[in-house]
């Protein structure tokens, strides 16, 4: 639009003085994105009500392309042609104060006319012989230069002023204008403090959005829009938009700068937007600096409104989004690393996810990726002395901000993620080229740093090792910040910040070659104790054929490079336990430590460990060993090598006796461990590293995987109840088969089977018969098969789950005449595995399980022979505290 329709809409403006003549005049000069304030461009009058019928909109001229512009911006070639704005586009531009029903209602009213000839001199109101010529307007109706929208003029009354007026006080009106970093014509920065949301939502009363919107509107007659974020609880930098096309090059900069990152050399490329952001995060990535490509998927939970994203598995889904961060260790602190991220992408929750998944280090702060992490957290507290001594000013903050709060002195830190920098094109620059000429050029457009200083960055580092303490490194630094020294402790740093109109305290700390004299004063961070070789632990065995378990203290094998040493948290148990402590299977050696679906958390490493570090979340299955030259090693389905060492009741090559997970820790060589899946309980991981890949392999092994295949599932125990949940989310039919009705609404309606069949009922099992395309038969009892294989269909298997001590009995001819097979299987490769947790995750399957603590394992085990447990008992053994 040129500056001389401007010109002309103001003296158009001098015969209209309605205050709703003013208010829409306020959008177009607006739309304009004119350097200088609207107030200055536009006269002032006195309100004059307006005479007619009909109240009139500007004329139309085609916007500003935001989309094009902010395209130009990031160097790629525009949108060749823009879609026409339609009529109901351009009431609601003109009109933003009315809501969205109101104006359908209009158009289906046809109140919403416009004048063709494009003659109507804008005065406020139409004449009966101009109101002759008026049309009316449909919704997809498209807009052409010049023309003249009219209203029903009641709607005057529903005007803009006031709308948004502050329902805020001085002081946190001065206290929100106090987080600005920058502002011009086009946007507002801020820094967002933590604690406070980026958006509202369900039980959030101030978050930074509503804040904007009543506190930095200013002059403009529209509130500020917030722009697109990696992540709503991060503080720092935040841009918003202070008008609708400004916002729109914004949101433009930002899918560019993603889709850059994908198509172009990012080593080479010129990014026009760039982020940088300070996480905490608990232990040490591998590498010290890197690129992470992972792509990120969004699933939703069982509850069916929770979703979490995750790492996609081969990024070929169609709901998978390719997602780059480049990271930088800055100092690392035995299990806390201070890391600079730099988002290439710009994927929901894409830093959080990446540090948790990827580099296996998860933010601090972060319940929901890093849960398993912070479910050990013991927060550090200071020492009284220090305590006491801190006689810092402390102000009420507004909207119940608690700036002091939430660093890892606490029992829940608050998210340590914060956005450091950004760099972008000076928006209100690139909108005055284009409104003062037609020859622009953007690529000379100079970018805005934003940038604010953090105590991080103040402060000398030291050279020794230190232990870092709070949450004020991620706060910025203000002028008036300054720091002290301890009086009796130097090596102890207090931050304070006495910025009006509050006053900031900070937790940073930093011990450099302490006292030893004064070590009862120090503050160390919390560090997993390491099993050293020798370490005495605490476990429950059996003594004897009894299988009554109690407590029992061994010593750990020696610890070998490339052993892991875990601590266990939680342990499964299965009906295999019950057999082996109680010498169903002969064989048995007293004393054992049954378990062998264990999670626990690694705590130290062999030398030459490579697959894991400190902190990761790991599980244990059936065995721990095997020989790795024979055939099956060699083909990864180590399960069936020959020479496998089990989890326990076994000895390792050294003659050691290998105990199970009913322990407080265990030593198991990195080849027999899995990556526990941050979409995964530990809990709920547990059984699946037998019950859950017992199933899973022999679906996956003989082509059972296809959708549309008829599944029965024979028992419906720990093993069979996964089966039903595997069949289900491959896409079967699944028929339960039972030896009563006792378990039907179990299997119905809870696990959703598709049918169920009591295998005394004759008739039902004849007219079942060639139904089925294959059946799990994880009954762990003798059981007669006869009765089972006529449901096969031709070429239909069985396939043996249950460890059974006694021969089973069944006429060949059964299996001769439909050449049907029984087969067995036996866990699963520990490939399987890991595939079989991140299946697990995708699909959102689950175990169904009772916690107990370890006190309660021999009622579990006489439960568990009763068949009375849905539907797989898991021990609590960080819980149970065995060790103390």
């Amino acid at each position: 639009m040129s500056a001389g329709l401007v010109r002309l809409w103001q003296r158009r403006l001098s015969s209209a003085p309605s205050s709703s003549a003013r208010i829409l005049s306020s959008v177009l000069l607006r739309s304009l994105h004119s350097p200088a304030p609207a107030s200055s461009l536009i006269e002032q009058h006195e309100p004059i009500k307006p005479k007619g019928k009909w109240l009139t909109l500007p004329p139309f001229s085609p916007p500003i392309d935001g989309v094009s512009i902010g395209k130009e911006l990031a160097g790629r070639r525009p949108v060749a042609e823009t879609e026409p704005m339609s009529a109901l586009k351009w009431v609601r531009r003109c009109c933003p104060h009315l809501p969205v029903s109101l104006v359908h209602k209009l158009f289906r009213l046809r109140q919403v006319r416009r004048d063709q000839t494009a003659q109507v001199v804008y005065n406020g109101n139409a004449t009966s012989a101009e109101q002759g010529r008026l049309r009316r307007v449909s919704v997809k109706d498209a807009m052409m230069p010049g023309e003249v929208i009219f209203l029903p003029v009641s709607v005057q009354n529903l005007t803009t002023e006031g709308s948004y007026r502050s329902k805020y006080n001085d002081v946190e009106i001065s206290f929100v204008r106090s987080l600005e970093l920058y502002k011009d014509e086009a946007i507002i920065v801020v820094n967002k403090p933590p604690g406070m949301p980026v958006q509202g939502g369900v039980g959030i009363r101030y978050s930074m959005d509503a804040l904007a919107a009543n506190c930095l509107k200013y002059e403009c007659s529209e509130p500020p829009r917030l722009v697109h974020r990696l992540d709503r609880d991060s503080s720092g930098v935040l841009v918003l938009g202070r008008t609708q096309t400004s916002t729109t090059i914004l949101h433009s900069l930002f899918r560019e700068k993603t889709s850059g990152a994908l198509a172009d050399d990012i080593n080479v490329t010129q990014r026009p937007l760039q982020r940088k952001y300070l996480a905490l995060v608990i232990g040490t990535p591998r590498h010290s600096k890197g690129l992470i490509s992972a792509p990120l998927a969004k699933i939703v939970l069982e509850d069916g409104k929770s979703e979490r994203i995750i790492i996609a598995d081969d990024g070929k889904s169609a709901s998978s989004q390719h997602a780059l961060t480049e990271y930088k260790v800055i100092r690392s602190s035995h299990d806390y690393t201070w890391l600079e991220l730099f988002p290439l992408t710009g994927r929901k929750h894409q830093l959080r996810v990446h540090c948790a998944e990827v580099l296996g280090t998860p933010i601090v702060g972060d319940h929901k990726y890093g849960r398993h992490a912070h479910r050990k957290w013991e927060p550090m507290r200071l020492p009284e002395s220090i305590i006491k001594g801190e006689k810092i000013p402390k102000k009420k903050l507004p909207f119940g901000l608690e700036l002091d709060g939430g660093s890892i002195s606490e029992k829940l830190p608050g998210l340590h993620l914060h956005c450091k920098q950004m760099v972008l094109p000076n928006i209100s620059v690139a909108l005055q080229q284009l409104q003062s000429s037609t020859d622009h050029d953007f690529s000379k457009v100079e970018k805005l740093n934003l940038k604010k200083s953090t105590v991080l960055e103040s402060l000398p580092w030291p050279q020794a090792p230190m232990k870092v303490l709070g949450r004020m490194s991620l706060m910025p630094l203000p002028p008036t910040a300054f720091h002290q020294l301890h009086p009796s402790f130097p090596h102890l740093v207090t931050i304070t910040s006495l910025s009006s109109p509050h006053y900031l305290k900070a937790h940073f700390r930093m011990t450099q070659h302490p006292d030893p004299s004064a070590s009862s004063f120090l503050l160390s961070l919390r560090r997993m104790g390491s099993v050293a070789t020798g370490r005495t632990i605490t476990g429950w065995a059996a003594r004897d054929a009894s299988g009554i378990l109690s407590p029992y203290t061994f010593t750990l094998r020696k610890t070998g490079p490339e052993d892991v040493v875990i601590k266990v948290l939680f342990c499964g148990v299965c009906h295999t336990d019950l057999h082996q402590t109680k010498n169903d299977l002969g064989g048995s050696k007293y004393p054992m430590v049954p378990g062998h679906e264990v999670v626990g958390e690694v705590v130290e490493v062999g030398a030459e460990v490579t697959s894991f570090r400190v902190g990761d979340t790991v599980g244990a299955g059936v065995i721990v060993g095997c020989c790795r030259e024979c055939a099956p090693c060699k083909a990864g389905v180590e399960q069936y090598c020959n020479k496998k060492v089990w989890s326990y009741n076994d000895v390792y090559a050294d003659g050691k006796p290998t105990q199970g997970g009913f322990a407080s820790a265990m030593v198991v060589d990195q080849q027999f461990l899995v990556r526990i899946p941050s979409g995964l309980a530990p809990e709920q991981a547990a059984p699946l590293l037998c019950a859950g890949v017992t199933v899973y392999s022999p679906l996956k092994h003989f082509g059972l995987t296809a959708g549309g295949l008829r599944a029965g599932i024979l028992g419906l125990g720990g093993v069979g109840h996964m089966g039903v949940k595997f069949a289900k989310a491959i896409g079967h039919h699944v028929t339960v088969i039972s030896s009563s009705h006792r378990k039907r609404a179990e299997a119905v309606d809870h696990l959703g089977a598709d049918a169920y069949l009591v295998s005394s009922d004759e008739d039902a099992m004849a007219a079942a018969a060639d139904s089925l395309d294959y059946i799990v038969d994880t009954v762990p009892a003798f059981h007669p098969l006869e009765r089972f294989l006529p449901l096969l269909k031709l070429d239909g298997k069985l396939i043996l789950l249950g460890v059974i001590n006694q021969p089973l009995q069944f006429l060949t001819p059964m299996v001769m005449l439909g050449r049907k097979s029984i087969t067995g299987s036996f866990i699963g490769s520990m490939k399987e595995t890991q595939e079989m947790l991140e299946f697990c995750v995708e699909r959102g399957v689950t175990s169904t399980i009772e916690v107990v603590k370890m006190e309660y394992v021999n009622e579990a085990f006489r439960r568990l022979e009763r068949n009375d447990v849905r539907y797989r008992f898991v021990v609590d053994v960080a819980g149970s505290n065995l060790d103390a």
